[in-house]
């Protein structure tokens, strides 16, 4: 099912939230893989589990029926490519951005002209304390790490590695190699304030994240860089 979502109070108005809420017992898979490209169904049948496929199969069906409503023409017609990152993009002209992001049983989608966009959502972590711990280095930066009370609370965790990732997409990088290049204040929830030290990157003052409210269980952020 897919339901508009409210724009939170600071975000920009032009940014439309979707959020998808996956029916994997009783979703028309036949009627989703219609519509996707032959790459993108391809990549489907890649997946070991059924219900990755299924919620890969949804989301993108979902975003190609968005865009074509947008673009006024069909979905299995949208232009989607990829950059250097695997970030899918709209191909040509246009001047619409999107991101999309899913975990668990739901999936989120933002989509705006004018604006870089990236979004992520996440859901709770089935880790011991110790392997919480190592994640945790992986994505905080120093900084970060020594700020956080202990033991480590999975919440804040969880609200620090959406808001990296949501950045980091917005800034159309990979993921993996910059989560500790930037640092995060998440004192001033939901919203964020962004610091880093990297010349090429817009400067902090253009770059925004925000907390989105999902499901209990999950969390998500959005994040956006000024025009």
């Amino acid at each position: 099912m897919l339901q508009r979502l409210l724009t939170p109070e600071g975000v920009p108005a032009q940014i439309e939230l979707w959020q998808v809420a996956f029916d994997l017992g009783h979703g028309d898979d036949a009627k989703d893989a219609l519509v996707l490209s032959p790459q993108e169904q391809a990549h489907a049948r890649r997946y070991r589990r059924r219900d990755d496929a299924r919620r890969f199969c949804c989301m993108r069906a979902c975003l190609r029926r968005l865009l074509g409503e947008r673009l006024d023409c069909a979905p299995q017609a949208v232009p989607l490519v990829r950059n250097a990152y695997g970030k899918p993009l709209l191909g040509g002209p246009g001047g619409l951005s999107f991101n999309v992001s899913h975990a668990g049983d739901i999936g989120l989608l933002a989509m705006a002209p004018g604006l870089a966009l990236g979004i992520d959502v996440e859901c709770g972590i089935a880790a011991g304390l110790q392997e919480l711990n190592g994640m945790a280095r992986q994505v905080l930066s120093p900084d970060e790490w020594a700020a956080l009370p202990a033991p480590l609370d999975e919440v804040r965790f969880l609200r620090h590695w959406v808001a990296k990732e949501a950045v980091l997409k917005a800034l159309g990088l990979g993921i993996g190699e910059h989560l500790q290049s930037i640092h995060l204040d998440l004192e001033s929830h939901p919203r964020y304030q962004i610091f880093h030290q990297q010349s090429q990157w817009p400067a902090p003052a253009r770059l925004h994240a925000r907390a989105l409210s999902t499901r209990p269980g999950h969390a998500a952020a959005l994040a956006w860089v000024d025009a």
